[in-house]
């Protein structure tokens, strides 16, 4: 029997909404009449857990525990990849340069050509200081993995890795952040600040530095400073100067997705466990959260492409037109 989600009238009719379809029954009626049903699914599963759009336009979807989505540009035709590494999926990253894609997994790195064909599975076996990846980003001429045993650089040199006993604040490495030389690593134990591969500074709760929370699950570069997500206090600002700001509504006492934060030129989206998204307005310097209209409150993923913005949450996915956002 389909599950009842709301009931509600309208006139003289009354309306159920149920987990299958639309029905409605008027003030003479008899019984329940069938008014909406949805169509067939376009997407695999609902358990949204990475998002990312490629050169094409083409929009990589990544699950929980369902592999991938690749949804063409025309948001029908859909290619769905899932083995026993593609599974689990964490982040994806596209190069924009080659047309590459990496996929972070728990069960390794998984990496696509710009064909979205899949060319080489990276495992402890080959370098990493774990299978379990939980981030990837570019970095220099090569990639950095996140685990929860450290980082690993993939470069012409070939893998080496880097944990607590070179500096690093935290073996668990949640989140990953680049500008330039520049590597930001959110770990469970704080914030670690990398320069060519030498920790240059720790960040830490009750160090001085104004860091609220040492769980780090996003960071992002927002001009010359950074957005940082944790999962407990929100979102703060590190500035120039090495020192955590704290914004009026966002930083509060609940926690952003793990890697769910997003950059485009006027705003910052990050994604919560339950409050919705949280949109900062780069010119106004002014958070608001949006909680209408998405599947879910628990907002997972974030991508942008072509001036929408692609917000998963683990009850499925939703576009947002990012000039309707514009004052």
């Amino acid at each position: 029997m389909a599950k009842i989600r709301q009931l509600f009238t309208s006139g003289n009719d009354v309306y159920v909404l149920s987990s299958d379809a639309l029905y409605r029954m008027s003030a003479h009626g008899l019984g329940w009449q069938q008014v909406l049903r949805p169509g067939p699914a376009v997407l695999s599963d609902r358990n949204i857990s990475a998002l990312a759009a490629d050169k094409s336009g083409r929009i990589w979807i990544g699950y929980f525990d369902r592999g991938l989505d690749l949804l063409e540009a025309d948001a029908v035709r859909v290619t769905h990849v899932e083995n026993e590494h593609v599974f689990c999926v964490n982040r994806i990253v596209p190069d924009i340069h080659t047309g590459a894609v990496a996929v972070a997994t728990a069960n390794g790195l998984v990496r696509f050509d710009a064909n979205a064909s899949q060319q080489q599975v990276l495992t402890r076996a080959d370098g990493l200081i774990a299978d379990h990846v939980t981030d990837v980003a570019i970095y220099h001429d090569g990639l950095v993995l996140g685990t929860p045993a450290g980082l690993t650089f993939l470069d012409g040199a070939g893998p080496h890795s880097m944990y607590a006993f070179h500096g690093l604040v935290n073996n668990h490495v949640y989140a990953l952040g680049v500008s330039g030389d520049e590597l930001m690593v959110g770990t469970l134990g704080g914030l670690s600040e990398i320069n060519k591969e030498i920790v240059r500074v720790n960040y830490t709760a009750g160090a001085g530095s104004g860091l609220k929370h040492n769980w780090i699950t996003a960071v992002v570069p927002v001009g010359d400073e950074w957005m940082v997500g944790t999962y407990g206090a929100g979102i703060l600002r590190l500035d120039r100067a090495g020192r955590f700001q704290t914004f009026e509504k966002a930083t509060a006492h609940f926690e952003v997705n793990p890697n769910a934060m997003l950059v485009t030129p006027h705003y910052v989206y990050a994604g919560s466990l339950g409050n919705g998204l949280y949109v900062y307005d780069r010119d106004a310097g002014r958070w608001t959260v949006i909680t209408g209209g998405l599947p879910s409150l628990n907002v997972t993923a974030l991508a942008e492409s072509n001036g929408t913005i692609y917000a998963g949450t683990d009850s499925g996915l939703v576009k947002i037109l990012e000039q309707k956002l514009r004052p």
